[in-house]
């Protein structure tokens, strides 16, 4: 179940806003005030609408929030409320529109009917007769302050053994701060040798996906419930207790492991150990390069897709490395969000294989180095131009014996001279 376009209307800070949605990966990117923030929370109500149907402690349908009107101030007088609509389609169901007219008003989802019967439908044959031949979707979003939220959670739930399969959906659009809690769902199942096979895919996503195929990182995971720890083995031979993994390779094990216990309570019954390679579904990541470095950001999007081949996700970041691993195709897309002349937009590039000299020029409007050492060799170059060779031999000299041979401009320099002054 994959989301294929999404319109805002009077949402948040969209008058009226309209997205399309590749199959695979959407990378959003764009400066800050494009209106990224929005558009997730937005696709998040659109995704939470799938719980609609389900009547589940597990289960939570989240609908428009005051905070999500359209707020305008013209002479210091606020506007009237207005209307809001999420209108969005699905793989499966078209046309699909929550609204709200007033902030007295509940979220309307009669236009959301079709969907509606259809998870009413499939919550009763949950809660009946499941023998776990459906497939059910995975929905997943993680924020900037994912691994660092100290919210608390319920831990007992998470010791037990054998979970519904409604625990798949267990907060997972407001999943910040799980780390902890899944590192100990892990021990809790090695201790008691009870659902081994969730063990199971867990190490087997996080080999897939983090391994020497993927990220490259990790080689292995130790379960020690004697030591209360789970350990990381490093490629690079170093094991590394779970509490002490740096900030980014814990976003990234917590993101593997997440979607891999999803998508096993989900649809293990099902898929066996293939659950995370046959499970479908939306996942979110807002700035998907966080406390990652670039040789990480480059891999990070194809190591996740190699786990969960079926997962569409949609992702921001800022990094070029990440913009350029991405290539735009019938299933992945890059989308450049800008705000010019009072309007919000929205448009499909190609960054596939760019340096990341070339994409901070081209799109983000900055310098790929300092202005000091760019105005430098602008005046070198231009002594050049004008055959001032001496005076810039001067310069070429001192800029050498300040940056030694890390501008690769200055070797081009001073080939010109050697050549012009023959």
């Amino acid at each position: 179940m994959n989301i294929t376009s999404i319109t805002f209307n009077n949402f948040r800070c969209f008058g009226e806003y309209h997205l399309q949605f590749k199959p695979t990966v959407n990378l959003l990117f764009g400066v800050n005030g494009c209106g990224k923030t929005s558009i997730l929370r937005g696709l998040k109500i659109a995704m939470s609408s799938f719980f609609s149907g389900f009547s589940d402690s597990n289960t939570r349908f989240i609908g428009i929030s005051n905070d999500d009107f359209m707020s305008e101030v013209r002479d210091g007088v606020e506007s009237l409320e207005r209307q809001v609509n999420i209108s969005y389609d699905l793989a499966e169901f078209k046309n699909m529109i929550l609204s709200r007219t007033g902030k007295k008003n509940r979220t309307a989802i009669s236009g959301i009917k079709p969907l509606r019967d259809y998870t009413h439908s499939l919550y009763h044959d949950l809660s009946t007769e499941d023998d776990g031949s459906i497939a059910l979707p995975i929905f997943a979003a993680f924020s900037t302050e994912d691994i660092h939220s100290s919210r608390k959670l319920d831990r007992s739930i998470f010791c037990k053994y054998y979970q519904p399969r409604s625990f798949g959906y267990y907060e997972c659009l407001q999943g910040d701060g799980f780390f902890d809690y899944w590192m100990h769902r892990l021990l809790i199942l090695q201790e008691g040798q009870k659902s081994l096979s969730e063990i199971e895919v867990v190490l087997c996503a996080i080999r897939e996906a983090l391994g020497d195929r993927g990220c490259n990182i990790i080689r292995n995971v130790s379960i020690r419930p004697l030591q209360k720890a789970v350990y990381f083995h490093f490629i690079d031979g170093r094991e590394i207790d779970s509490r002490n993994l740096s900030d980014g390779y814990k976003r990234l094990v917590n993101i593997v492991t997440d979607l891999s216990v999803r998508c096993y309570i989900l649809n293990g019954k099902k898929y066996g150990m293939e659950c995370c390679h046959e499970t479908q579904g939306v996942v979110l990541i807002d700035e998907v390069d966080l406390h990652l470095h670039p040789e990480l950001q480059s891999v990070v999007l194809q190591s996740l897709h190699r786990a969960f081949p079926k997962i569409q996700f949609i992702v921001s970041s800022h990094a070029p490395m990440v913009l350029s691993s991405v290539e735009t195709n019938d299933d992945n897309e890059v989308v450049h969000l800008q705000y010019q002349n009072g309007n919000y937009t929205a448009e499909s590039i190609v960054t596939y294989g760019m340096d990341a000299s070339t994409i901070l020029e081209t799109y983000m409007g900055k310098r790929s180095r300092v202005a000091e050492v760019e105005e430098k060799l602008k005046h070198l170059f231009t002594l050049i131009d004008e055959e001032k060779f001496a005076e810039a031999k001067s310069e070429l000299g001192s800029m050498r014996e300040k940056y030694s041979d890390t501008i690769p401009e200055l070797s081009r320099a001073e080939s010109m001279l050697l050549f012009l002054e023959k």
